[in-house]
């Protein structure tokens, strides 16, 4: 093991830095604390294929774990995570848990994939980190695309979100997708429109979750709204919007374009 180390005082080593990293964060953007803007934030976008292999073999290498298939085991990363440093690292994280407590530190494409099919890794590593910061706009825009995967133009995502709130402005949709591009790195923009960089990003939302009960817990909706939702006929969308206009949310004073924290 590294430097006398176990995998399990690693891994809750890696634990205790992440959690301060997380409290700095918080402390440098919150105003009251001495902190608050002391350094600035440098947003690091998807790695390309040479970044992510170092990213991923050399910790195993490290920890003197063997990757049955190495070729094999990056692709499949690099493909599924598309370059993200971050939902890489929480990848790896799992597959050294998996594997921990093995007579022999080996890693399986089977292995692999058992962790990419698995509810947690999808929902708390994969959508929670592509979609920390978003707001409720560039999830909703995200879910259509994801639902009519036909639609790619700015005109035609607006128009599919303006069935949900008539007042909604081509701007306000405009710069939320211009924020999934350079901000969340979810999407790409081509000359047809918008199109998924994370290329499996529609997939893990279809297999990990109703639209409905993706969206529920950032509401603080009023009493009464699960009937709203069980009475109403329209599609999965439709019913999130109608719990939205009863929580008196979803109008045109900005707070589609509010963070969810």
């Amino acid at each position: 093991m590294l430097s006398g180390f176990s995998i399990e005082e690693i891994l809750t080593n890696l634990h205790k830095i992440v959690d301060r990293l997380y409290a700095l964060r918080s402390d440098i953007q919150n105003s009251k604390s001495p902190l608050f803007n002391f350094a600035n934030m440098l947003l690091i976008g998807h790695l390309d294929t040479r970044a992510a292999r170092e990213l991923i073999i050399q910790p195993m290498r490290d920890l003197e774990i063997e990757l049955e298939d190495e070729d094999e085991i990056v692709e499949r990363i690099c493909k599924f995570t598309a370059g993200h440093p971050n939902v890489i690292q929480r990848l790896c994280q799992r597959l050294i848990t998996r594997i921990n407590g093995r007579h022999r530190l080996r890693l399986s494409v089977d292995d692999l994939e058992m962790v990419l099919t698995n509810t947690d890794f999808l929902r708390d590593d994969f959508l929670d980190t592509y979609w920390g910061q978003a707001t409720l706009l560039e999830r909703l825009c995200t879910l259509v695309m994801a639902s009519q995967q036909n639609i790619h133009t700015l005109v035609d995502i607006h128009a599919a979100l303006a069935r949900l709130d008539p007042d909604l402005s081509l701007s306000d949709v405009n710069e939320s997708l211009e924020r999934l591009v350079s901000l969340r790195n979810l999407l790409r923009r081509t000359p047809q429109g918008y199109i998924f960089a994370v290329t499996d990003f529609p997939r893990v939302i279809a297999q990990t979750y109703e639209l409905n009960d993706l969206l529920a817990p950032c509401y603080r909706p009023t009493p009464g709204w699960q009937n709203v939702l069980a009475q109403t006929s329209e599609n999965t969308i439709n019913r999130t919007t109608v719990a939205l206009r009863n929580r008196g949310s979803f109008n045109h004073a900005g707070s589609f374009n509010d963070p969810l924290v």
